[in-house]
């Protein structure tokens, strides 16, 4: 975006004025000039696609973390549109061109942590935006389309029903305030036949307006209530003919909406967020367990491709055997007969979901959890941090480890990996293992209610009152969070310590034991007692390097690293929103965060020379 323009974006991220600007911002996106560079692992969670009408093959893609990403060869490869995240914070909704004036394209957004939502503007085909929202409300806006026969004409669905704009979105009117049933709105679609026809799907069912949004009613006839409606587009049988894809399966329209008939025969998953019609006739439905075709006018349907949730649909209007679908996390799958079949597509999108990072003999490990089948283990060979391995082990909630194994806690059982086989540790079964930790010749990992311990060849477990979210080893005793207590346990004898406040997240350092709780975080030296520590931020998170243990990241896209003592050694900006950032790594020189919609990140350091301190620190080689 130009600079200056959104301004409302979600609390804990545009806090500094440097920051309110989205566009020409280098310290803000993972760019290799602000010495970050990003695994070359491709997925994303893809929420919007559109071809560019003005070139046959150019499309784009919006992701749930802000970005857009465009391809210039009908999917096969992409890029980022112009900057790495063009909204960072926000969820790229919708995507649509207006054909009468080229270059120009809208986005709609919502907010990834409230309420929030926003309209923006194009005026060279997603390389840069502004934001075009006076009037609106700060509401979610779902989906937007542009009235082809009055220029500067468009809709937004939001979650306060329908606006519109007749100004190039400089101003907004509220179109529904008068029907308050309808609520929140997902899906919009103006009539091709008929510009002043407009028609919305609520989160109950459908509604019509034949007077461009001056009026409306339901179009109900044949539909369940409590069908919200995510898609609609028109049928190929002409003027009048409709398709809608709901929570509730897809229903068939006739008579501008007037009589609906629902279709499921084959559609083995109700909730379908997705759908399309392609002009050969076939219609696609993408529902939360993969793409669905039929052939015969939604009597019959059969699965086509991966399991894959899908987000969004879209065709190459000049080459419709050309299908594109944008899935939740595992990104782009792209079709080249019409949707027979799909095949991941998504070289250059960079945007898994990685929830942690540890350090590996020649690289790192990742956990990255997405809806297909790259959802497990991946190891990364330095120095450029490429994929040698993948371990297909659903659910991994955390990783660990000692060195020689690796440990992950899953929804089903604990596990380790040794000599590159994982066997589950049977002590706790196939419950779920929400957390792990592997130090020095100690494994601590739990369930809700159980806590394991192996050391010196020796297993204990215990039962506690749950739930139990966090256990890890410091100074001989394992230090437990069981709800609202703080538990020291050893060799089966448990007692409970005072602790300042409500602990959230414990860490380990040679020197002390830190909480970090609501008031902020204490340490503990097992002699003094707590003390406030002099670190201030809106998350802790461990680095695993004993030099610089702590990683403190600040709701202004700041961090710091600090050292065991809690000293402040190195300031840094975040390339990422601070609530991205799932885990880190300081591996020797290197590095890593983990996020959740920008894959891998890493930076190389370089040592101070000239620190007072003997033991020698590093900082980022290009800050």
């Amino acid at each position: 975006m130009r600079a200056g323009s959104i301004t409302s974006a979600p609390s804990g991220w545009f806090r500094k004025p440097a920051l309110v600007a989205l566009a020409g911002i280098a310290l803000a996106v993972p760019a290799e000039a602000d010495g970050w560079r990003a695994a070359p692992l491709f997925g994303a969670d893809v929420r919007s696609l559109a071809f560019d009408p003005s070139h046959v093959d150019r499309v784009l893609a919006g992701t749930s973390a802000g970005q857009v990403y465009e391809s210039l060869d009908s999917g096969r490869s992409w890029q980022p549109a112009g900057d790495r995240v063009a909204f960072p914070g926000w969820v790229v909704s919708d995507l649509v061109f207006d054909e009468g004036r080229e270059g120009r394209v809208w986005a709609a957004l919502w907010s990834l942590w409230g309420s929030d939502g926003s309209v923006a503007v194009s005026e060279d085909g997603g390389r840069s935006w502004s934001e075009s929202r006076m009037g609106l409300p700060a509401k979610q806006v779902y989906d937007l389309d542009v009235v082809p026969d009055l220029q500067g004409a468009l809709y937004a669905a939001t979650r306060d029903g329908v606006w519109g704009s007749t100004d190039d979105g400089m101003s907004w009117r509220h179109l529904t305030d008068q029907v308050p049933e309808m609520g929140k709105v997902t899906s919009l679609l103006v009539d091709p036949f008929d510009p002043a026809i407009v028609y919305a799907g609520s989160w109950r069912r459908a509604y019509r307006s034949d007077d461009r949004g001056s009026s409306w009613r339901g179009i109900f006839e044949g539909m369940v209530l409590d069908s919200e409606v995510f898609a609609l587009a028109p049928g190929p049988e002409g003027e009048g003919d409709l398709w809608a894809s709901t929570c509730g399966w897809v229903y068939h329209g006739r008579d501008r909406g007037r009589r609906w008939q629902r279709h499921s025969a084959g559609l083995t998953e109700r909730r379908t967020p997705s759908l399309a019609v392609l002009p050969s006739g076939r219609l696609l439905a993408g529902t939360v367990a993969g793409v669905f075709a039929s052939d015969d006018r939604g009597g019959s349907w059969k699965r086509r491709g991966s399991r894959v949730a899908v987000n969004a649909l879209a065709h190459n209007p000049r080459r419709p055997e050309i299908v594109l679908h944008g899935s939740e996390g595992a990104g782009v799958w792209r079709s080249t007969d019409g949707g027979d079949s799909f095949g991941h597509s998504s070289s250059g999108i960079v945007g898994l979901r990685v929830t942690d990072v540890v350090a590996g003999s020649d690289g790192v490990s990742i956990s990255v959890r997405d809806s297909e089948g790259r959802d497990g283990v991946h190891h990364l060979r330095a120095p450029g941090l490429t994929p040698s391995a993948r371990d297909e082990l659903p659910g991994v909630l955390d990783l660990a480890t000692d060195g020689d194994r690796l440990f992950a806690g899953t929804k089903s059982g604990l596990w380790q990996r040794t000599d590159g086989e994982w066997r589950r540790v049977a002590e706790l079964g196939e419950q779920r293992v929400a957390g792990v930790s592997a130090t020095a010749g100690w494994l601590v990992a739990h369930d809700r209610e159980t806590v394991l311990v192996q050391h010196d060849g020796a297993t204990h477990t215990t039962i506690l009152r749950g739930p139990v979210t966090q256990a890890l080893s410091w100074r001989g005793d394992v230090w437990i969070v069981d709800g609202d207590r703080l538990l020291r346990w050893n060799l089966g004898a448990s007692e409970e310590v005072a602790a300042p406040d409500s602990v959230r997240r414990l860490f380990a350092s040679p020197e002390a034991l830190v909480v970090d709780t609501k008031r902020g975080p204490y340490r503990f030296d097992g002699a003094n007692g707590w003390r406030p520590s002099t670190i201030e931020a809106g998350r802790l998170l461990e680095t695993g390097s004993r030099a610089l243990p702590t990683l403190a990241l600040g709701r202004d896209g700041t961090a710091t690293l600090h050292d065991a003592r809690g000293r402040e050694r190195v300031s840094l900006v975040l390339p990422v929103p601070w609530r991205e950032v799932s885990a880190v790594l300081l591996d020797g020189s290197r590095l890593h965060l983990a996020t959740t919609g920008y894959g891998l990140l890493w930076s190389q350091l370089v040592t101070l020379a000239d620190d007072p301190d003997p033991q020698s620190l590093p900082r980022l080689s290009s800050w």
